[in-house]
């Protein structure tokens, strides 16, 4: 039955097979006491188990259950499925040793052959040393020989060996020492071929130490005695906490006289069926019906690897063209099983999320040259930088801005510069440096200094940096002053 009431009603590998025995305990325990409390108790003695049943209650409710239980669940069940991904399978090896071993000469074939016996053998070694199952299977060498993973020469060559760790990881060497004969026969292709068959080895290697950890370091045993004693603890105080009392005034919990207590069986089933699966899970590689089947990996891989290098090895693949060889968009078949079933969002073809996005003609105009404008949360965004150092051409009319008063304090200070010491000014200078201005650049520059500010001059910090024409020509005319503008300076600072 594969429908979900078939799962439901399913006994073989279900919850209700893992947990009859504490729930036929619990329900034992549970109307044992209540008889004990309905007809054998009396006057002080059931006062006293009343406040048993009281105190049991709020211990229950105590205990954070769900979340050491739920925390353990999740360590155990992630164990597991690192333990089913790190089993290792010949497949990849197989395939590069087939691609990068050629000939179909006798000494190839036996070469190919070998190479892949020796990567189940290693596979088969490891599973005998973790896994109940594949050990009832072979558990001697003399197994192994008969099973044809293992030559008697070769076992030999094994035993001498003299190694108290398991020895899964020697038909890995004597694989490097074919590589190594192959590559010196020049019957490996290429350096990178030799190279992807090392790396596959490695990695065929490294799951089989994983799994040789995984049944090594198992989890915590204080880990799993503090969440049992946890649970147990907690049916416990169940027992008690409900019970019907019936004389108790008080006893505001369970009013309903119910002999069978349904919500705590639920809990039972809950919480001790969790238990029960992270205990099951816990070690995979046994013989229960709940644990991997090694055996049927182990044949898998012996078949599969021998089908790659060896059967299909030679096959001359035609080649055929497809249905749809002539055809630039492929519409696959259906059924009438299948075209009959509804047509969900998830069958349709993802465009991504910003394919909704509808713009109007409008908005799909280009901006104005181009500028993008700017964002009102960044005031920089989008702002044209101001190109610095520009030198004024003889036909362009420059106009200053509105507002710049550094610019107008420069212009001030440079027109009434000349009313300062005139006496250290040498003969062959002129007496005004700003009358050296060149006669065809406009006289607004100068107008559109309001008065009052050319009689409180003010002298600036730091250089203006706006690239204004004026400025240019008053840094000319410094040039041409030489040292006697800079002593200038120095007197201008002196009177600020």
């Amino acid at each position: 039955m594969t429908t979900f009431s078939g799962l439901l009603l399913r006994w073989k590998a279900s919850v209700y097979k893992i947990i009859w025995i504490e729930m036929i305990a619990f329900l034992v325990a549970f109307f044992f006491l209540s008889f004990v409390y309905r007809y054998g108790l009396k006057g002080e003695h059931k006062v006293n188990f009343e406040e048993l049943c009281e105190y049991a209650y709020r211990y229950r409710s105590t205990l954070p259950i769900s979340f050491i239980l739920g925390f353990y669940v999740t360590v155990i069940y992630n164990r597991w499925w690192s333990q089913f991904n790190a089993i290792p399978r010949p497949d990849a090896i197989a395939a590069n040793v087939a691609a990068h071993i050629k000939g179909s000469d006798e000494s190839s074939k036996l070469l190919r052959r070998t190479m892949v016996r020796y990567v189940n053998l290693a596979a088969t070694l490891c599973y005998c040393a973790i896994s109940t199952s594949v050990k009832k299977r072979f558990p001697t060498q003399s197994h192994l020989i008969k099973a044809g993973f293992l030559m008697e020469q070769e076992a030999k060559m094994l035993n001498e060996v003299r190694s108290e760790h398991p020895k899964y990881w020697i038909p890995c060497a004597w694989y490097i020492n074919l590589l190594r004969k192959a590559d010196s026969e020049k019957k490996i292709s290429n350096a990178p071929g030799m190279k992807t068959l090392l790396d596959e080895l490695n990695r065929f290697r490294e799951k089989c130490d994983a799994l040789y950890s995984f049944d090594w370091i198992e989890v915590p045993v204080v880990y799993t005695q503090v969440v049992t004693l946890a649970v147990y603890s907690y049916f416990v105080a169940s027992l008690f906490s409900h019970q019907f009392l019936r004389d108790a005034s008080e006893w505001k919990y369970y009013r309903i006289d119910l002999y069978i207590p349904f919500s705590c069986l639920m809990e039972l089933v809950f919480y001790i069926g969790w238990l029960k699966v992270a205990e099951k899970i816990m070690d995979p590689f046994g013989d229960d019906e709940h644990d991997f089947d090694m055996n049927v990996i182990v044949d898998r891989n012996w078949q599969v690897s021998y089908l790659t290098v060896d059967n299909i090895y030679d096959l001359n693949m035609p080649l055929l063209k497809d249905p749809y060889f002539q055809e630039a968009s492929i519409g696959l078949p259906h059924t009438k099983a299948s075209s009959k079933m509804p047509v969900s969002k998830s069958s349709t073809p993802w465009m991504g999320s910003a394919d909704a996005v509808k713009l109007s003609d409008r908005d799909m105009e280009n901006a104005e040259n181009g500028v993008q404008q700017t964002s009102p949360f960044c005031p920089c965004f989008g702002k044209r930088k101001p190109v610095r150092n520009r030198k004024p051409s003889n036909n362009s009319v420059n106009v200053l801005p509105e507002e710049q008063p550094k610019d107008s304090d420069t212009k001030v200070e440079m027109t009434e510069q000349p009313k300062a010491p005139v006496t250290e000014v040498p003969k062959e200078q002129p007496k005004a440096p700003v009358t050296e201005v060149p006669k065809e650049q406009p006289k607004d520059s100068v107008t559109e200094v309001p008065k009052e500010q050319s009689k409180s001059p003010e002298v600036p910090k730091e250089e203006p940096k706006s690239p204004i024409t004026e400025v240019h020509w008053v840094k000319e005319a410094e040039k041409d002053a030489g040292t006697e503008v800079q002593k200038k300076d120095e007197s201008k600072k002196e009177t600020v």
